[in-house]
């Protein structure tokens, strides 16, 4: 268990936490630039929220049980408290297991990461490929969340499954095929042909992925989320990582 003290303790276990977040979660650390060169996608499988769970707790536990000296320390403890006991009762109530969103939900999560990375060299591509080759593993883990969520009955509300699905048409509908495939088409025209096939063939896998998510959402989901109320989504993909 990690252990913290009075002063600037506090603040350390802060970035602690930033640290060990990066860690697990590749959409921090690449809008950090912590990790060069990471080619990782998001865990969003069931799985994915428990390792943040996790680390949200043993922050908690090691947060000072009484106000500290210094008023620094004391505000960073207070608001470091807030956040993650709000994600973790986000998490009880099991939010993750139907979140959907358009504009900063899952799948749009996983995109933007793309449009962050470097892209300066031939090495920078290749990751970018690398990491592009991945997004199958990153939409069948909200694809396994989905489902968990259906089976207990937490659903999302048809008019925002409608819109996710028909945002994935929309990336799938570009004048040079999927946006992926639009995205990858800026690499140099002298990168070396193995490069090129890299990331074609990382487009084609992250495109693939992307039709069989949307058709999930419009001939499983939807079906099953028909007469779900309509209501406010919980803001971020997570409290503490806002």
């Amino acid at each position: 268990m990690m252990t913290t003290t009075a002063g600037t303790g506090v603040r350390a276990l802060a970035d602690d936490f930033v640290s060990r977040l990066t860690d697990i979660d590749p959409r921090v650390a690449t809008s950090l630039g912590t990790h060069p060169g990471d080619d990782r996608v998001p865990d969003l499988s069931p799985d994915g929220q428990q390792a943040f769970d996790d680390l949200a707790r043993s922050t908690l536990d090691a947060l000072p049980a009484a106000d500290v000296a210094d008023e620094d320390d004391r505000r960073c403890a207070r608001l470091l408290r807030e956040r993650l006991e709000a994600h973790l009762a986000e998490s009880a109530a099991g939010e993750h297991l139907r979140r959907m969103r358009n504009i900063f939900g899952p799948p749009a999560s996983v995109r933007q990461l793309f449009q962050m990375m470097p892209t300066a060299t031939a090495d920078d591509w290749a990751v970018v490929a690398r990491r592009m080759a991945k997004v199958p593993e990153s939409f069948a883990g909200y694809t396994a969340s989905l489902t968990e969520g259906a089976s207990r009955g937490l659903l999302a509300a048809p008019r925002q499954v409608e819109t996710v699905a028909g945002q994935l048409g929309e990336w799938l509908a570009g004048d040079r095929g999927s946006w992926f495939h639009t995205f990858v088409a800026a690499a140099p025209a002298d990168a070396p042909a193995a490069l090129r096939a890299d990331l074609t063939a990382a487009a084609d896998a992250a495109a693939g992925a992307t039709a069989r998510l949307r058709d999930h959402l419009a001939t499983v989901y939807l079906p099953a989320a028909e007469g779900t109320p309509d209501a406010s989504a919980p803001s971020g993909t997570g409290s503490a990582r806002a």
